[in-house]
């Protein structure tokens, strides 16, 4: 009897915590570089028959977000976007805990990610809804360093060709600090590099985690 009341209880606390769900409780941003994606956008999803409402977000203080609304209906959704500060270099490990109607206890989310280069303009407050980052169904951020092979220092105006399927699909310059950032579709790529007033150069990929480091001879 025990055993089954145990049980029981269990299941209940198991429906009760389930009743708003996100879409992600945890979102790694990898490398960010200068121009790279600083936010995501989440989706809580009220499973309930009764309207519920988003009253409070803990957050730490290099963590911004915005909401599409703080009223949820029965089997809708609310966006809430989270934004970091990609001001402060180095490794971050953030806990966002959102709080609703539902329950005493907030929902965990966890952003993590290591800010490589700090943004020339970091902004603190989260972009709208107009801008949303693509869908991640189709297309990625790629990341892409030209450095020089032997001194290691990164290489401006170096001209980065992206091919596919034995065809040019684009050609793009780095900037200052030997980068280049693009959205483009998901797909195998053929990654070449030259420096602007020289022949092409071979290229040894150094990294292919969240960003292409490509070391210039």
């Amino acid at each position: 009897m025990r055993f089954l009341i145990s049980i029981f209880l269990i299941f209940i606390g198991w429906s009760i915590s389930a009743q708003i769900t996100p879409s992600e409780t945890s979102h790694d941003f990898g490398d960010i570089y200068e121009e790279g994606q600083t936010y995501v956008d989440i989706t809580f999803t009220n499973n309930t028959d009764k309207t519920q409402f988003l009253l409070t977000i803990d957050k730490p203080r290099d963590v911004y977000y915005i909401f599409s609304s703080k009223k949820l209906l029965p089997d809708s959704s609310i966006i809430i976007r989270f934004k970091i500060n990609d001001g402060l270099k180095g490794k971050f490990n953030y806990q966002v805990d959102v709080y609703f109607s539902d329950s005493n206890t907030g929902t965990p989310i966890y952003l993590t990610g290591n800010v490589k280069e700090v943004a020339s303009n970091p902004l603190t407050d989260c972009p709208d809804f107009n801008s949303r980052p693509p869908s991640g169904d189709l297309n990625f951020t790629l990341v892409i360093k030209v450095i020089d092979s032997i001194t290691r220092e990164p290489i401006p105006n170096a001209l980065v060709s992206l091919v596919e399927r034995g065809e040019l699909v684009g050609q793009y310059s780095t900037n200052q600090k030997g980068i280049v950032i693009r959205n483009v579709p998901l797909g195998y790529y053929f990654i070449g590099a030259e420096k602007i007033r020289t022949t092409l150069i071979s290229l040894k990929v150094m990294s292919m985690l969240n960003g292409i480091m490509l070391r210039l001879n």
